[in-house]
């Protein structure tokens, strides 16, 4: 396949780098159109059975062959679409945080946790049935799970194992897992220029929040 056309695609599969090449496209050979199967030569008895139908070129497929590709296809050009609204709608709330800016939110402080959860809940049935597996073993994702893995053979030497757990389950834990779901998900150019759109948006937001503040006078921070 070529890069033209995995563009036009909305899901690409994360590969290594240095493997594009060695990873070839299988069965991405067609046949030109104008290539027939030479039709066999038959005599009189032959004749008397009927036409002979004509093959098509090679590589030709059964309309249910085609139906199925056409699925196929469905589900590769929209592969993760809905975890990756998850993800967005995770990074507006975490980012906006409308329960703070909006009284009539305030009930709902929890508000980032479910959008992770529905997220993580949507991604798993997905990454499984695309490629058969959780995460992409990228070099970034084999180092994050190796600091993972140092992090919580190193908890009993702390000074404060409770503490220790506290944050690594708190904080650290939550960060590596939507950082892997995002490593899976956000694998196209758009979805990577909608992400940073979001955050400038956000960010452009709450700097003129904090100058209408400071202009106000108002210098309380909760």
């Amino acid at each position: 396949m070529s890069y033209r056309n995995q563009q036009t695609l909305d899901y690409e599969p994360v590969i290594r780098r240095g493997k594009a090449n060695s990873r070839s496209d299988e069965n991405e050979f067609i046949a030109p159109a104008e290539f027939e199967l030479q039709q066999p030569e038959f005599g009189e008895e032959d004749a008397a059975r009927g036409p002979v139908p004509r093959r098509g070129p090679t590589g030709s497929k059964t309309p249910d062959a085609v139906n199925s590709t056409r699925n196929d296809s469905w589900i590769v050009k929209r592969g993760h679409s809905l975890s990756y609204i998850g993800i967005f709608l995770f990074t507006f709330v975490l980012y906006f945080r409308p329960y703070e800016l909006i009284p009539a939110l305030a009930s709902f402080s929890s508000m980032a946790m479910i959008l992770a959860l529905m997220t993580l809940g949507i991604f798993i049935p997905s990454q499984m049935g695309l490629e058969g597996n959780l995460t992409a073993r990228p070099r970034e994702v084999n180092l994050l799970l190796l600091l993972t893995v140092t992090a919580i053979l190193s908890m009993p030497m702390a000074i404060s194992p409770s503490e220790a757990w506290a944050s690594f389950n708190d904080t650290f834990v939550k960060a590596v897992i939507m950082f892997i779901v995002m490593v899976n998900v956000v694998r196209t150019e758009w979805r990577l220029k909608g992400l940073i759109w979001l955050s400038l948006g956000v960010g452009c937001f709450l700097s003129l929040n904090a100058l209408d503040n400071y202009r106000a006078g108002n210098f309380t921070v909760e």
